[in-house]
């Protein structure tokens, strides 16, 4: 096998994005080293004013878990919050997020974007990204909600993986023994 090899993410049988995915000479293993690309349906979810779950791990190790407003800057997901906050916090001290999201009509249909943090932007840029999400999802100019000396922080998440499920997910190959495959996304849960 090449050392970079482009390849498909797959969950199911749907393609959900691209990546490379490098080999590691020592384990074997596959490590993802570049983004998944956000296209179609999953890109229409983070365009749309929809809600999403920002997942990061605390210094103590234990997940913390905010709803966030979310939409894209280039090829980057992109977050918005205020300075000191504990997920602002989480994120310089380890930047490796999980974003996730459930259709409101069907919550069995629900996207996963894993990524690293890449960026942390603040002052003026930060506030008027904070502004246009605003405009997103209450439809107004500026956020109402800022408070006197509080400092906006625009976070720039660089996707690895994506992940779109519906239905039933399967279980890895390997994980129930003598069962080739569990349920397909489409059947119903047993």
């Amino acid at each position: 096998m090449a050392e970079d090899q482009l390849v498909a993410g797959w969950c199911g049988d749907q393609d959900v994005g691209q990546g490379f995915v490098r080999t590691s000479r020592k384990s074997g293993s596959k490590v993802a080293s570049a983004v998944s690309r956000i296209e179609g349906h999953i890109r229409e979810r983070l365009l749309a004013p929809n809600f999403w779950h920002l997942a990061t791990v605390g210094a103590d190790g234990a997940p913390q878990i905010s709803p966030m407003w979310a939409d894209l800057e280039d090829e980057y997901v992109m977050v918005n919050t205020s300075m000191g906050r504990v997920k602002e916090e989480n994120l310089r001290r380890n930047p490796f997020v999980s974003l996730s999201h459930h259709d409101t009509g069907n919550p069995y249909d629900r996207v996963e974007i894993r990524g690293r943090v890449v960026r942390f932007v603040e002052g003026e840029v930060a506030e008027r990204a904070m502004d246009r999400l605003t405009q997103k999802y209450i439809g107004e100019d500026r956020y109402p909600w800022l408070l006197p000396g509080e400092r906006r922080v625009m976070i720039l998440i660089e996707p690895t993986r994506v992940r779109h499920v519906v239905g039933v997910e399967k279980f890895r190959p390997g994980v129930l023994p003598g069962i080739p495959d569990a349920p397909k996304a489409s059947e119903p849960a047993g």
